[in-house]
């Protein structure tokens, strides 16, 4: 069986003449031309050509690089239920017995052998305790309740299960979850692999009556998307949520379980630590739970202000992490001659200023592309170049756009109100355009007011919490970043020899 298949929008195609073959990927759009013995590798990898038993070191090295760009994806198959290994499934709840009883409901139809499970619920010190009584008799055995003397946080309270857990593998749910039938069975699959330490599946919406839900079902933080990835430091996929993952025990004791003083930002913390101590973590969107987002107005923007103003606090224990921000060719010189123009003539003379500038540097960077895809010998033109490249400088607006309004709209609206007041309306602008970007992308169920509005108030509170969080720890490191330069238009033409 092979041990990978080729990614969604990944298509593969060896020359005629058997002396290479190319790896077309469609967004971001890039082609990648394959020497004979890429090909080959190509082949062994998913499985078109039978290869040793064991792959040499640029065999495996040749695998690991694919997979970190998402071009392959490890295969993992079910497993039988007599080799499903046990579990421990640990919830903390804080005062929430309605939300406790519904996610037991769920985690008791769990299409996964009883007699391989437990079930740990933690009371995090609740005012009212928590009640099991109403549980069937016939599953109380695979239940047990441990009330924490104090409140001390989720991190505190899985840190109590987890020391009397029996399972191999620790898997950790919300109390405001809802687990699907086959939410165990799609993940476990991945710790067949020793080098596997963890694993989290898909989140989405439980509910949607509200407003607040609706905007939560494309635009909550739990989202990581439709595709299997590999989580990565550094990458768009560098956590995941504590809602929905599974923990190896062994390797989450190895890095000292979760940090107990964070209250917020503790999975990001945890799966830090375990992807430097050079284990892998997977993301499968099979793995699903359903989530009760916060549905009122208060409570939404008071998580969004907590989630700011853990920046700081994270970027403390892990002082060599910056923000990374992509930046594309010619881009600095339209974003600094479209404020010159704000300051001197207004705002819609420097949208106009910033739209021509523009299309001159798409253009410019078109020429340049075709001409290298020309000299490559490659079969892509302007067909194939011009979309792409309209989609790098959409996305570079939008990158640029939401990190001015997650974390610097503030200060520089306060700024120009008293110092340069044509900038207000461009900065109140830019604050506004990811919001309008995001709902025109991800097309909610939802009025365009109302999105907006909730798009533009979750990134001013953001941006609160993480000046809150910068004053706080004395660390103001979250506002800084490292830029990397990008390819112009992602359409790349990449030789490789493996």
């Amino acid at each position: 069986m092979s041990q990978y298949h080729l990614a969604t929008g990944v298509t593969f195609q060896e020359n005629q003449d058997k002396t290479g073959g190319s790896l077309s990927i469609r967004y971001p759009r890039r082609i990648i031309r394959l020497s004979a013995n890429g090909v080959q590798a190509i082949k062994q990898l998913c499985g078109q050509l039978q290869g040793p038993g064991a792959w040499d070191e640029k065999t495996a090295a040749f695998a690991v690089d694919l997979e970190n760009q998402g071009i392959i994806m490890r295969n993992f198959p079910r497993l039988a239920d007599k080799d499903l290994p046990p579990v421990s499934i640990v919830i903390p709840t804080y005062n929430r017995q309605s939300r406790l009883t519904s996610c037991l409901e769920s985690v008791l139809a769990l299409d996964y052998p009883q007699e391989k499970l437990e079930i740990i619920v933690v009371d995090d010190s609740s005012p009212v305790p928590v009640d099991l009584e109403g549980i069937l008799e016939s599953v109380k055995p695979l239940l047990r309740l441990i009330r924490m003397p104090e409140n001390r946080g989720q991190g505190a309270a899985r840190n109590e299960a987890v020391k009397q857990a029996k399972g191999e593998i620790i898997a950790f749910l919300d109390d405001d979850c809802l687990a699907s039938k086959g939410w165990l069975k799609a993940l476990v699959p991945c710790f067949q692999h020793p080098e596997v330490a963890a694993a989290g599946g898909r989140v989405e919406s439980a509910n949607l009556a509200r407003p607040l839900e609706k905007y939560e079902q494309v635009q909550s933080p739990l989202l990581m998307g439709g595709n299997q990835r590999k989580v990565r430091k550094g990458s768009a996929l560098s956590y995941l949520a504590t809602c929905n993952l599974l923990v190896r025990k062994k390797s989450l004791l190895a890095v000292g379980a979760f940090d107990p003083e964070l209250r917020v930002g503790e999975d990001v913390d945890l799966c830090r630590r375990i992807l430097e101590r050079g284990e892998l973590i997977y993301y499968l969107p099979a793995g699903l739970v359903f989530h009760h987002h916060r549905s009122e107005l208060i409570p939404f923007l008071k998580r969004r202000f907590n989630y700011g103003q853990s920046e700081a606090r994270l970027q403390t224990r892990n002082p060599k992490e910056k923000r990374m921000l992509v930046f594309f060719p010619g881009n600095s010189i339209i974003l600094g001659a479209t404020i010159l123009t704000a300051l001197l003539a207004g705002v819609l003379p420097a949208l106009a200023a910033g739209m021509g500038l523009t299309v001159f540097n798409l253009f410019r960077q078109l020429v340049r592309k075709l001409q290298s895809i020309k000299s490559a010998e490659c079969k892509p033109g302007i067909r194939q170049a011009l979309p792409a490249m309209l989609r790098s400088q959409g996305t570079a607006v939008y990158l640029y756009s939401q990190n001015f309004s997650r974390y610097y709209s503030i200060p520089a609206t306060v700024i120009a109100l008293f110092s340069f007041p044509r900038l207000v309306p461009l900065f109140l602008a830019i604050h506004l355009l990811p919001g309008i970007i995001d709902y025109k992308l991800k097309k909610p169920s939802l009025t365009p007011v109302y999105f907006i509005c909730y798009h533009f108030l979750e990134n001013l509170v953001y941006q609160a919490g993480v000046f809150r969080g910068c004053l706080s720890e004395h660390n103001w490191h979250p506002l800084t970043m490292d830029f990397i330069r990008a390819d112009a238009n992602l359409l790349r033409v990449s030789v490789t020899k493996k």
